[in-house]
């Protein structure tokens, strides 16, 4: 078949393209187009090269792995780097053969060959060309001409699109470390943490699988995101992590701790079976993992110090300033939605007895085990409190009166039939008296809800103790 030249309305659609095309994917299917309407060359591609790392992919599919019959690329561009000749230019390779564009003879091509092209910034090779033709042809002097031109367009326009897509994802990078700090600024569950931290990084991350590890105080590591990992021995590899992060194997495994607190720790695994993980992606993940690390470290420390200001430190249930602060949200939200709020003051009948016949440590015994009966019986919305001394509040959200009197008697029987151990083998018996209050026309205000609720305890008190009064 007669060779078809390059023409110059060749080279002029390839300007078209070049100014148009706002993807890597647009820009390859339609030069392959052109490629083959005017020299009958097909399957077109563009594989990126860096050199740095020694790794190829490619252009239009960049979260793909090369499949182990396209390493024939590396032998190529190791080919053309080695060759003796110094050429600046960017190259053509045909059959094993090296051709700059100052080649002033006929190429001869058969059928089925595949043609490349190296391209160069600053003599480095930044990409390879791949195309094929299936007829035999020759490429004349002035072909190889056309060439060199539309090589240096094509080289301008991957530079700037990868220049192009690098600013882009320090643009992501900056954006995703935002949106992680800004989650766990916040108190989260290990187990939601685990979600956002894998969801937010496989966007970032693409061409990477991600895995998301978490490891509290004594506790075995524990996978949070997604729900399987294919890394092999990778509960080996975490037990071997502490700080910072390691990059293992064939440099295709990256574990990146974020330590929040002595032996709690989260992992940000990243697993590409084929390939190295990129130079840059470490980068960026070492920083996030950095910047997470101090911000939960500052969560978790200053909700350290809103627990010890909130928590009783004999009962561990909240303490009277906690109550102060939680019965006006929750009493305006019951009011605002139209919903029943119940309220249960708790006191330990003859409590003074117990201390100064058993001693205050039996007292301490007493508050500490009616503090877990409680807890075991209420709800996670509902709220406890050591109110003082030897009374407790505890506010029951969504619970009508009668409810709140049924649960305020199963904990009385429950206290009644305790045995509180104060010694080894020693146990004493107590008793505690409870008033009720709920919310209504009558009782729509914080103040009234409490004296209510203080009425009744102390009807229970008068009428013999060991009793559920509500009012």
């Amino acid at each position: 078949m007669a060779t078809t030249l390059l023409s110059l309305d060749f080279l002029t659609e390839l300007t078209l393209i070049s100014s148009q095309s706002d993807s890597a994917d647009k820009f390859v299917r339609e030069i392959n187009y052109l490629f083959n309407k005017y020299y009958n060359f097909d399957n077109f591609k563009i594989f990126i090269y860096n050199k740095k790392e020694d790794y190829l992919y490619d252009f239009s599919k960049d979260w793909q792995l090369l499949n182990p019959g396209e390493a024939y690329l590396k032998d190529i561009i190791k080919n053309i780097d080695t060759d003796p000749i110094d050429k600046p230019l960017n190259i053509l390779y045909l059959d094993g053969k090296i051709f700059d564009f100052t080649y002033k003879k006929e190429i001869e091509v058969y059928k089925n060959s595949k043609i490349h092209l190296a391209l160069k910034v600053d003599n480095t090779i930044i990409a390879l060309l791949e195309f094929s033709t299936q007829y035999k042809t020759e490429l004349m002097a002035s072909d190889i001409r056309y060439l060199e031109i539309a090589s240096a367009q094509i080289t301008s326009f991957i530079k700037l699109f990868l220049d192009k897509r690098n600013l882009i994802r320090e643009i992501d990078y900056y954006e995703i470390t935002q949106e992680l700090l800004n989650h766990f600024e916040k108190r989260l569950s290990f187990n939601n943490i685990g979600r956002i931290l894998g969801e937010v990084l496989d966007k970032f991350l693409t061409g990477h699988l991600v895995y998301i590890f978490a490891k509290s105080k004594n506790s075995l590591h524990k996978l949070l995101w997604p729900k399987n990992c294919i890394i092999p021995d990778i509960y080996d590899i975490l037990s071997t992590m502490n700080n910072g992060y390691k990059i293992l194997k064939d440099k295709n495994i990256g574990v990146f701790t974020v330590k929040v607190y002595k032996n709690t720790c989260f992992y940000i695994v990243v697993y590409d079976k084929g390939t190295k993980i990129p130079a840059d992606d470490i980068k960026y993940l070492a920083q996030i993992s950095v910047q997470l690390e101090l911000t939960m470290q500052k969560s978790y420390l200053y909700a350290q110090k809103v627990r010890e200001a909130n928590i009783d430190s004999l009962t561990f249930l909240n303490n009277r300033r906690a109550f102060d602060n939680k019965l006006p949200d929750l009493l305006e939200k019951a009011i605002a939605t139209n919903m029943p709020l119940s309220f249960l003051l708790l006191d330990i009948d003859y409590f003074k007895n117990i201390n100064d016949e058993y001693g205050h440590l039996a007292g301490d015994k007493v508050l500490t085990k009616v503090a877990k009966i409680i807890k075991s019986q209420i709800r996670l919305n509902d709220f406890a409190a050591r109110y003082g001394g030897e009374e407790f509040a505890i506010i029951l959200p969504d619970t009508t009166s009668d409810k709140a009197v049924i649960l305020a008697e199963r904990m009385r029987k429950i206290i009644e039939n305790t045995k509180f151990y104060y010694k080894k083998d020693k146990y004493l018996k107590s008793s505690v008296s409870i008033g009720v209050s709920s919310t209504g026309e009558d009782c729509n205000k914080i103040r009234l809800l409490i004296q209510k609720a203080d009425t009744a305890l102390y009807l229970a008190k008068q009428n013999g103790r060991n009793l559920v009064t509500g009012s």
